[in-house]
């Protein structure tokens, strides 16, 4: 293997992580059944989503992420 090879293939490893660890953290998201609530006739039918530390903890991981992984 040449050195170009080399380099890409450990690039290629980083990435693979890096998605790896994205995957881990969009499995913490679980959609729950759909909720019915009922407005005069109707049924409206909403998927809640249920986010482990609430959605400012959630937001600032993600900020956290896709600050790491673009530098």
């Amino acid at each position: 293997m040449n050195m170009k090879q080399l380099i890409l293939s450990k690039e290629y490893k980083k990435l693979l992580n890096d998605k790896e660890k994205a995957d881990k953290e969009l499995c913490r998201f679980l959609i729950k059944k759909p909720l019915y609530l009922k407005f005069g006739n109707t049924l409206l039918d909403i998927a809640k989503l249920r986010i482990k530390g609430g959605p400012k903890d959630l937001s600032a991981r993600l900020d956290n992420y896709l600050s790491y992984s673009v530098s």
